[in-house]
């Protein structure tokens, strides 16, 4: 499917895509909306549909990339000559999956910026209200490049907490 026409349900979990650049990941209970334009990929929603009315937990005037890359050069943590500004979507795909032997809804995307490439990924577990997110991150250029502090996951919250972030630890490469 492409990028704009993507539909796909496992029970109750779904993706759907809203336009070119614009896609929901969700259960009956729960439910993420990621848009990627203008060189910015960011959550713009969360909301819990446990309660009612629902809880909306991203304010759309405050909505941030879902994960956090600061990008430094090893020499002097300079960032690298590269343009690092704007992320550019390679592709994006839905696909139903197995994990943890239950079926599930996930919803890929790539994206570059400069020389990096990241995979993020999400699952919607069917009949639960629970989201699973990760990231991958690689280099594809020649030159090393430092993540300073990456975070996996992070958002700004609707309520009085400004910001939610988990730190990722660093994955030494196989052989590497």
């Amino acid at each position: 499917a492409s990028a704009e026409n993507l539909q796909l349900a496992v029970g109750d979990a779904y993706v759907r895509s809203e336009g070119e650049s614009r896609w929901s990941i969700g259960t009956r209970t729960v439910e993420q909306v990621f848009e990627c334009a203008d060189g910015q990929f960011r959550l713009v929603s969360f909301k819990n549909r446990c309660t009612q009315p629902a809880i909306e937990y991203v304010e759309r005037s405050t909505a941030c990339a879902p994960f956090a890359l600061d990008v430094a050069a090893l020499a002097g943590g300079r960032p690298p000559a590269n343009d690092f500004s704007a992320w550019k979507l390679a592709s994006v795909k839905a696909n139903q999956v197995s994990a943890g032997g239950r079926p599930a809804a996930q919803l890929d995307f790539v994206l570059t910026r400069g020389k990096i490439r990241t995979q993020f990924h999400v699952l919607a577990f069917p009949g639960t209200p629970i989201l699973r997110q990760w990231v991958e991150i690689e280099n594809i250029g020649v030159q090393p490049v430092v993540l300073a502090s990456p975070a996996a996951a992070c958002c700004k919250s609707a309520g009085p907490t400004t910001w939610a972030a988990m730190r990722c630890r660093t994955v030494a490469p196989p052989g590497g």
